[in-house]
C-alpha cells in the first residue's frame, strides 16, 4: 500500500477512494472518511499517480456480518 507517513497516502494512476480505502483500511465502505479528509479532490474520480491525501484517524469497527462464522456462532 503507498502509505508515505501515518497520514498520507500516494494515490497510483486511475486510483479511486474506494479502493485508495480499501488498500488503507481493507474496508472500501470507509472511502466517504477519505473524501471528508481531502475535500480539494472530493469530485475526482479516476486519480492519476502521485496524488498525496490526506488519511485520518478513522477507526475500523468489526460488524458481525464481517466477522468469520467461527466468531458469531458459538
Amino acid at each position: 500500500m503507498p502509505l508515505l507517513e501515518t497520514n498520507l497516502y500516494r494515490t497510483i494512476q486511475d486510483d479511486m477512494f474506494d479502493a485508495a480505502a480499501y488498500r488503507i483500511w481493507g474496508r472500501e465502505t470507509m472511502a466517504r472518511e477519505l473524501i471528508d479528509a481531502n475535500p480539494d479532490y472530493a469530485d475526482v474520480v479516476f486519480f492519476p499517480a502521485g496524488v498525496d491525501l490526506t488519511v485520518p484517524n478513522a477507526e475500523v469497527q468489526a460488524s458481525v456480518s464481517t466477522l468469520p462464522g467461527w466468531v458469531t456462532n458459538g
